[in-house]
């Protein structure tokens, strides 16, 4: 099981890819300066791999030369800001988009694979032997099907589909999905303690709508997932792969058509439905849920959510109408696909050809070792992090980061109380629930002890599953226990924020707070607007328009009074409408509705980080540097932190499912922003341009 916070958790950008295909499209976080992967290189002897776009910065931060001054700030603030470096930088092969993202993670990864290959060489180390089981590539292409051929003999040997239910069970246990995903997270309606949440799965296309579409982007899709599929079937020594894929296909359409689309499954009061195991049962005639629960060590739970009743309802449908012959042979090519990265070269090429390829236009699969590193990063991400930490995030570094947060969150409460839409009972519990946040910086307070956890150098798919296992077992002991506030999710070496509001808690990882994201010797101009913005993004996040629906306590809800939500909303959809306005490309426009959430902190954070910048100057007006205002640089730093560039495959992937707006729409928040047009002189005419009465203003 994926250990993450259920459903309840909003990052600046994550996506959850296939394993080992989220290299090719990692999170989106705030990075600027690509030079400034070089020093960590001449630091550490690894050389950094930089592959595109390097452009002369300015002493204080900025990259300059990637500036477009042909471009006027209030028609395209984006290109202004970054066109000369989008022109210039070529994406890699292995990856479906190059960016910020890239280069933060990429040195991250660098950093991490210094650790584990001085580990690797000593026997006896945990993610040292890990990272040589994953690196001995010879020993896998010897094995071939081998090593995955236990688990499809004893999906063979079942011959009820109750027996199936209690196997697709026991599969999850190691991160196979089934029917659902099994999820431990904080029980949003008593925040003190665990509960168990299912949510839809089983699909093997990223969404829904693409078993169905019309356009010529899913129908491609669809051919290379059926020839995926016969892939992973032939390989794997199966006969008639080709029916038997089509009739996989058939089945998983079924469970496509009940699922709940992506802007439904994010309404977090939609998806806290608290059942008992005899509700689930009733919900479900047909599918063995007594079964499926007991063999996930959850039958003697007195509740758990089910996130999309109705989509569990129509899956126990599919799941009666289907022959067992067909049910056993999509389980099996759901353990394929798991596994496929980790067995010999055809299997893992097969993954990356639909994956990576398919899906996200990625032109070559990802070095060894990169696909290394993220694996350990996601399968033992205490381990990894608490070494990261060890190596490379000093206490200074932690000190710095805190001071710029606790001058946000002032600014952010300054901001509650100045709105002249929220009713004051109703600001008085927002201040609050603002002070009772926790904030957790670089690492958890406490790591896990996985010393239980056996890992071998010969046996990568065993040390996988083994992971996956403990990880699931550690979280079904949690169901047991008060909830632990000192934890962490995901590694502290991989780049990562978030904002999980049913534990009134944001947080950081120390691989996300480094040069160019942050630098505690930069201009406080590119600092604040770049892990400035971040900052007030999660923070604001807990007043969204899901994250408002939970109280100072973590509880679901609702706190605000009637009045405040129709204020609140109407505003809202002010935003909705604005980016419902952008076209991307001109048979394509953003999703206003399924990325408000992600749009709303965007501009609560800008707004939020802009007034913290103003108040640390004390008064003081900023220096004029390059010939830039302090407000100008604030802007162009925020605008740099989004620099991108995506492959056409990818970002329509992305517009469809992704609950954050492209990139160059991200920066296109500044139009909401009084400051910018002043620092800017932009004026009307101008493509960017909103008459004052239409600039969204929320906090």
């Amino acid at each position: 099981m994926t250990v993450r916070p259920a459903s309840l958790s909003f990052s600046r950008q994550q996506r959850w890819l296939p394993p080992l295909q989220i290299v090719t499209s990692v999170v989106e976080l705030v990075a600027t300066m690509l030079v400034l992967v070089v020093p960590f290189a001449a630091a550490t002897g690894q050389v950094a791999a930089v592959t595109a776009g390097t452009q002369p910065h300015s002493s204080h931060g900025l990259d300059i030369g990637g500036l477009d001054r042909s471009v006027r700030p209030g028609d395209d603030f984006y290109a202004y800001a970054n066109g000369t470096w989008q022109r210039g930088v070529t994406i890699p092969p292995d990856q479906s988009s190059y960016g910020v993202s890239s280069i933060i993670y990429g040195t991250a990864r660098d950093r991490t694979r210094v650790l584990l290959e001085g580990l690797a060489e000593r026997p006896g180390s945990e993610i040292g032997d890990f990272y040589a089981s994953f690196m001995d590539q010879a020993l896998r292409d010897k094995e071939g099907a081998v090593p995955v051929l236990s688990r499809i003999k004893a999906i063979d040997r079942v011959q009820t589909k109750s027996a199936l239910a209690a196997e697709m069970a026991v599969l999850q246990k190691e991160g196979v999905d089934g029917l659902f995903d099994v999820i431990v997270s904080v029980d949003s309606t008593h925040p003190a303690r665990m509960i168990p949440y299912l949510e839809q799965a089983g699909l093997g296309l990223p969404d829904r709508s693409q078993y169905t579409g019309n356009d010529a982007s899913s129908s491609a899709l669809r051919k290379a997932y059926l020839g995926y599929l016969t892939t992973l079937l032939d390989l794997s020594g199966q006969a008639h792969a080709a029916t038997r894929a089509s009739d996989v296909f058939a089945f998983e359409a079924k469970l496509a058509a009940a699922h709940w689309d992506n802007e439904t499954a994010r309404q977090v009061d939609k998806t806290m439905n608290l059942l008992s195991p005899q509700n689930l049962t009733a919900l479900m005639p047909g599918f063995a849920t007594t079964g499926f629960l007991d063999a996930a060590e959850l039958a003697d739970q007195r509740l758990l959510v089910a996130r999309e009743p109705s989509a569990f309802a129509g899956e126990a449908i599919a799941w009666q109408d289907t022959p067992l012959s067909v049910l056993k042979d999509w389980l099996t090519v759901r353990v394929l696909d798991r596994y496929a990265p980790y067995l010999s070269t055809d299997f893992s090429q097969a993954n990356f050809a639909f994956a990576g390829a398919a899906v996200s236009g990625t032109n070559e699969q990802t070095a060894l070792w990169k696909r290394g590193v993220t694996l350990l990063d996601h399968e033992v991400p205490d381990a990894v992090g608490r070494a990261y930490v060890s190596a490379y995030f000093p206490p200074e570094a932690k000190a710095a980061i805190e001071e710029i947060v606790r001058n946000i969150t002032s600014a952010f409460r300054q901001r509650i109380e100045q709105v002249s839409w929220m009713d004051p009972e109703t600001k008085e519990k927002a201040l609050v629930k603002l002070s009772s946040f926790q904030i957790v910086v670089g690492c958890p307070d406490a790591w896990r002890d996985d010393t239980r956890l056996i890992i071998r150098r010969d046996d990568l798919l065993g040390n996988v599953a083994r992971a996956e296992i403990f990880a699931y077992e550690e979280q079904i002991a949690s169901l047991s226990r008060p909830v632990d506030r000192r934890q962490f999710p995901y590694s502290a070496a991989y780049p990562l924020d978030w904002a999980t509001p049913s534990l009134n808690e944001i947080a950081f990882t120390a691989a996300s707070l480094q040069s160019p994201l942050f630098d505690p010797a930069a201009d406080p101009a590119i600092n604040y607007g770049a892990i400035g913005a971040v900052i007030g993004h999660e923070l604001s996040h807990h007043f969204d328009d899901q994250g408002r629906k939970f109280d100072a306590s973590g509880r679901l809800n609702q706190w605000w009074t009637r009045r405040d939500i129709t204020r609140f909303t109407a505003l809202s959809q002010n935003l909705r409408r604005q980016y419902d306005s952008y076209r991307p490309f001109s048979d394509v426009s953003v999703n206003g509705s399924l990325t408000l959430g992600e749009n709303l902190a965007d501009l609560a954070g800008l707004t939020a980080s802009y007034q913290a910048y103003r108040l640390s100057l004390g008064g003081r007006s900023a220096p004029v540097l390059d010939g830039l205002s302090g407000d100008q640089r604030f802007f162009l730093a925020y605008a740099q932190s989004y620099r991108s560039k995506t492959r056409e495959q990818s970002m329509r992937q992305d517009i469809l499912s992704d609950e954050h707006s492209p990139d160059p729409q991200r920066v296109d928040e500044v139009r909401n922003v009084d400051a910018w047009y002043q620092a800017f002189d932009v004026q009307p005419g101008q493509g960017l341009y909103l008459p004052p009465e239409q600039r969204v203003r929320i906090w």
